[in-house]
């Protein structure tokens, strides 16, 4: 909750999180990894032009990692790899 209410604050209402929901172990996850970093490298831009441009904040999550169990439960992550887009008024779970 905490984070969905940042997102609609003035500093990141333009700006698009993308969370990659992966797994050390997962296969298609490894597959789509190179993809995934080169959107990351192509299409984030500096924290200081969050408000001069629409961009986008790439989070590379591991499911395993204890410090986010919570964006998963939230998310209700069940399957990998998955991706959730958050924009201001919510979110919207693409798998």
């Amino acid at each position: 909750d905490e984070f969905l209410e940042l997102s609609k604050t003035e500093t990141y209402k333009s700006v698009l999180f993308v969370f990659d929901f992966k797994g050390v172990w997962c296969g298609p996850c490894k597959m789509i990894a190179p993809f995934v970093e080169y959107l990351k490298f192509e299409y984030t831009k500096p924290i200081t032009d969050l408000l001069n441009s629409h961009n986008v904040l790439f989070n590379i999550i591991d499911i395993d990692d204890e410090d986010y169990s919570s964006f998963v439960k939230y998310f209700e992550i069940a399957k990998l790899p998955s991706f959730v887009y958050v924009k201001n008024t919510g979110y919207l779970p693409f798998i």
